[in-house]
């Protein structure tokens, strides 16, 4: 049988890239293709291309093996034997190791014997980066042989590469006016190196992108929402797209509006600070002035709220920071007005000690009062006007209007149990059971002590401001053997600031929580003679 030139030709490395979308390359030749031993006999090598589609992984090699014969004009049989032993590369196995084709017949009959070697191990894109060789050996069996050849021809194995995904994962999603901005757009799949672009929408503007390594620097100029679609591009063409977006935000400043621009002395007031830009959440500060005495700020909502106790206007400055580190402040005025004159709302826990002069007489007195576990005691409280009155019973003298009597109920250890206040006509005269209306409800729902000591504070109505005119004596039963009965005066007490100070803020506290313990029952009216008494 002749020799069929039929060539296999090699388009090399452009062959195999073109295919690089398929999961094999093409049938590609080992040179010399055919190998050719005069007489049948020799040796020599074939030298097969390298494995070049690039971020591929290769997963096998299968080396196609042909022999060829010319035997002349001997009848036969004649027979020749080609051997291929793969050479390489360094690490990598095949199965079988080496194969024998032998070609057998006459001038012109027989068949050309195909055989074939796959790699086991070591199989890796880097293992086939170069070339390689397969060696060949031809020796005459029987008979007589002109010409043998054999042809060895390689296909590869393999998973494409992934295309390129870039990714703004790695990128800040907000930046600040006139603050430098630093953030890197990342690829995932693809061969590198990459190639970057923006292919539609814009970069805030101030900012640019480095086409090679994806960073994205500068310094934002103007506020906005920018999305924009950035298309990267691999080593070997590949494509891939997404969109990102980064919020240049407008400067964040807070806003007074929703703040009730005043309030009043005694009544529960509430609001809130708002705030506009920049990016949520938010936190608030005062940072100068102050709120009306008896408000606070809630920093994170800006909520406003609480119980003014003292009147006037309050300015004060408010910072807002939001959440990558932007300030803007602002100033917010609230104007607290006095209670309406004649009432003693919450008085107990607005009155304020006198910035100049004395204390007025009588404006503070202090009883204790024994044996409440074992009977009860009552406290009587009468307005009797500046110009003296007996101390005992309702007064007769000349009459100022109307007092507010502030009345403050202690345990023994000096802890206030309950407060609250009377408004009480000249002349006129209010008892309060100490079991029954000052010691229920307690702040802490508890057994009332067997002792309590009392203290009453004189004030105007309407204002902050102490005042004198009261008289108070207590009247106790005791029920031990027979009923006995006793009456003890209130001791007038030196009041000072300190503890003005310290028994109001305590009754705000407890006039403030909403829940209405610690806060007495208030005053009865037993009035002779045209008097009342109002809580």
């Amino acid at each position: 049988m002749r020799c069929r030139n039929v060539l296999f030709v090699f388009l090399g490395t452009l062959l195999l890239a073109a295919a690089a979308l398929a999961d094999t390359t093409p049938s590609a030749n080992c040179n010399p293709f055919p190998v050719t031993f005069t007489s049948g006999a020799g040796s020599n090598a074939v030298t097969c291309p390298p494995f070049t589609v690039a971020g591929a992984t290769l997963t096998g090699v299968t080396l196609s093996l042909r022999a060829d014969y010319q035997f002349g004009s001997d009848p036969g049989p004649n027979t020749v034997s080609v051997v291929f032993t793969p050479a390489g590369p360094a690490g990598v196995t095949w199965a079988p190791p080496s194969v024998t084709l032998q070609p057998t017949g006459g001038p012109s009959s027989g068949t050309e014997p195909t055989g074939s070697i796959n790699a086991t191990g070591g199989i890796s894109a880097a293992a086939f980066a170069g070339s390689y060789n397969v060696n060949l050996s031809s020796s005459v069996v029987t008979g007589t042989v002109a010409t043998s050849s054999g042809a060895v021809s390689v296909v590869y194995t393999y998973t494409p590469a992934t295309p390129p995904v870039p990714v703004c994962t790695s990128l800040p999603g907000s930046g600040t006016i006139g603050t430098p901005y630093s953030g890197t757009i990342t690829v995932t799949g693809g061969v590198p190196p990459y190639t970057f672009a923006i292919t539609g929408g814009s970069l805030p503007p101030g900012l640019t992108l480095n086409t090679t390594t994806g960073a994205i620097t500068g310094t934002p100029t103007t506020a906005g929402t920018y999305t924009f679609t950035v298309k990267v591009t691999d080593s070997i063409g590949q494509t891939g797209s997404t969109s990102c977006t980064i919020t240049i935000p407008t400067g964040v400043s807070p806003s007074c509006t929703s703040l009730p621009g005043s309030g009043t002395v005694g009544t529960p007031y509430t609001g809130t600070l708002t705030a506009s830009g920049g990016v949520p959440p938010y936190t608030f500060a005062i940072t100068s002035g102050s709120l009306p005495p008896g408000l606070t700020l809630n920093t994170t909502t800006g909520a406003v709220t609480g119980t003014p106790t003292v009147s006037g206007a309050y300015t004060f400055t408010v910072k807002v920071t939001d959440s990558i580190g932007q300030t803007g402040s602002s100033n917010c005025t609230i104007s607290i007005g006095a209670p309406p004159t004649g009432t003693c709302n919450n008085s107990a826990a607005t009155i304020a000690f006198p910035a100049t002069g004395p204390v007025p007489e009588n404006a503070f007195l202090i009883r204790y009062a024994a044996n409440l576990d074992i009977g009860d005691s009552f406290v009587n409280i009468t307005n009797y006007g500046l110009n003296g009155a007996p101390l005992l019973g309702p007064g007769f003298g000349s009459t100022v209007g109307d007092l507010c009597v502030n009345i403050y109920t202690f345990a023994p250890d000096e802890e206030l149990l309950t407060c609250c206040s009377c408004a009480i006509t000249p002349n006129g005269l209010a008892t309060l059971s100490v079991n029954n209306n000052l010691l229920i409800p307690t702040l802490i729902p508890i057994t009332p002590p067997s002792s309590a000591v009392i203290k009453l504070v004189a004030s105007i109505p309407g204002t902050t401001t102490l005042a004198g005119g009261i008289a108070a004596w207590g009247s106790t039963v005791h029920r031990s053997g027979t009923n006995r009965i006793g009456e003890t005066p209130f001791t007038p007490g030196t009041l000072s600031s300190a503890e003005l100070a310290s028994i109001t803020g305590r009754c705000a506290s407890i006039l403030g929580n909403g829940s209405g313990f610690g806060i007495c029952s208030g005053c009865r009216a037993l009035i002779p003679g045209g008097g009342a008494a109002k809580q």
